[in-house]
């Protein structure tokens, strides 16, 4: 992926990509999701409230964020190349990294999940059965964000025209506006099809804040939106996600049935719902305009760290899957509280993989892969 030029974007793509890990670190000790491993599910309030939480808020904001940081640099990239050179481009540094995982480190991930399977056999049924198109794993984010794009080229392609855009404050009623805008497909998508439900690895169910983000990024990236959220909006907006919105989230999941074990929150023509997916797509916009308005104030720099950081966040996102997993395997035997055991292994795993990823970029073909 370019390099943005913009130091706390980089940064901030380094943390959605710990985050990332932290997620499917917290499946693997929680059971709450899908994941290749997953050792135990939650049997404790303690657990369940943690994971709960944990997971629900950064499922809220973290990859339709990712998808807004794609689209804030795409109309500037199609303008420099032209489309030719930008398709060719995205196929190689999307389509190339997507192809490697699902040939190559979708099995071996299973493999280490589960050993007793025949690798060989299990990577020439994916072809034959066309399994293969949904053994995407953590990459389903590339495949859509290269569907997302070349629907952005066809856009450009048909609008030959160059067009004016209106622009807007980042304010309260922008913001509302824009949570509304996510939410209400979302809640309809989902009376069809709840959240859980996914064609080919893709969660359908959470496609509207990508899709809306991803838009929200090209759009930003063409007025210039991100220079007008300044520390003091950043800053009070990630408080009310954290104070407001937390508070929304539980009495949701006390009043709303989670707590009770029923989950209606998830989909169907039914109050819970709407009421998530409006806290879901409020925690989404809220979150996002905070992290970009924070770093854009306290993390606009690079050390050697955060460089190191942002060099390698493509590759530990396309290798963690199998250095998790690994880890997970190996540290089986270790009999302590699941909380506990999610930060050691998330740190133990983020650090792995960093590693495993600046190694491997030494190669030098790889590292133009993984750039």
């Amino acid at each position: 992926m370019e390099n943005s030029r913009l130091p706390y974007i980089d940064n901030l793509r380094a943390l959605v990509i710990i985050i990332v890990v932290m997620v499917h670190t917290a499946v693997t000790y929680s059971g709450i999701g899908s994941w290749y491993y997953i050792e135990n599910r939650i049997s404790d309030s303690v657990s369940g409230i943690f994971f709960g939480s944990f997971g629900a808020i950064a499922q809220s904001f973290d990859m339709s964020f990712f998808f807004m940081l794609a689209g804030y640099f795409i109309p500037l990239s199609f303008d420099k190349k032209g489309t030719g050179r930008f398709i060719k481009d995205r196929l190689f540094r999307l389509g190339v990294p997507l192809l490697i995982y699902m040939i190559i480190i979708h099995p071996v991930a299973v493999k280490l999940a589960h050993p007793d399977l025949d690798i060989i056999d299990y990577t020439l049924t994916g072809f034959s059965t066309m399994d293969i198109l949904g053994r995407t794993g953590p990459l389903w984010f590339v495949q859509t964000l290269l569907i997302f794009t070349f629907a952005y080229v066809l856009f450009r392609i048909i609008k030959k025209k160059s067009f004016s855009l209106t622009s807007f404050r980042i304010n309260t009623g922008n913001i509302l506006l824009l949570t509304l805008i996510i939410a209400i497909p979302a809640f309809l998508i989902r009376i069809v099809m709840p959240v859980g439900n996914e064609i080919f690895n893709l969660q359908l169910p959470y496609f509207s804040g990508y899709i809306v983000m991803f838009i929200a990024g090209i759009y930003a990236g063409r007025l210039g939106l991100f220079e007008r959220i300044d520390y003091r909006t950043g800053k009070k907006w990630m408080i009310i996600a954290f104070t407001t919105g937390y508070i929304f989230f539980l009495l949701l999941l006390v009043f709303g049935g989670p707590l009770k074990g029923e989950m209606n929150i998830f989909g169907g023509f039914k109050w819970q719902s709407f009421a998530y997916a409006l806290w879901e797509s409020f925690s989404c916009v809220a979150i996002s305009a905070g992290l970009i308005g924070i770093f854009k104030h306290h993390f606009n720099r690079q050390n050697r760290f955060q460089k190191f950081l942002s060099e390698n966040y493509f590759g530990v996102f396309v290798f963690h899957a199998p250095v998790l997993i690994a880890i997970s395997v190996s540290l089986k035997w270790l009999a302590v509280h699941p909380v506990i055991k999610f930060f050691l292994v998330a740190l133990c795993a983020v650090a792995a993989a960093y590693v495993f990823t600046y190694l491997v970029r030494k190669i030098w073909f790889i590292r133009r892969i993984f750039s």
